[in-house]
């Protein structure tokens, strides 16, 4: 996440959970994330556009940023 955060800082807000925080916690249950690492990528109007579960590679990671991002 650390390469993604570096490339896409500028165009995206990347938000990182702790789950035993309330926030984290009604985050969680708001986008149905059930464990960790869960990476949830959300349009302009907070509509979720990629779910993705486990640690991803990277090229799967920066081609759905790259989706949601053309989307805008």
């Amino acid at each position: 996440m650390d390469g993604i955060e570096q490339q896409y800082g500028d165009q995206l807000n990347i938000v990182r959970l702790d789950f035993t925080s309330a926030r984290g916690q009604a985050l969680a249950a708001r986008y149905r994330v059930s464990g960790h690492p869960t990476i949830v990528l959300l349009d302009d109007a907070g509509r979720v556009q990629t779910r993705i579960f486990g640690v991803p590679q990277s090229e799967r990671l920066q081609a759905a940023v790259q989706t949601v991002l053309a989307g805008k």
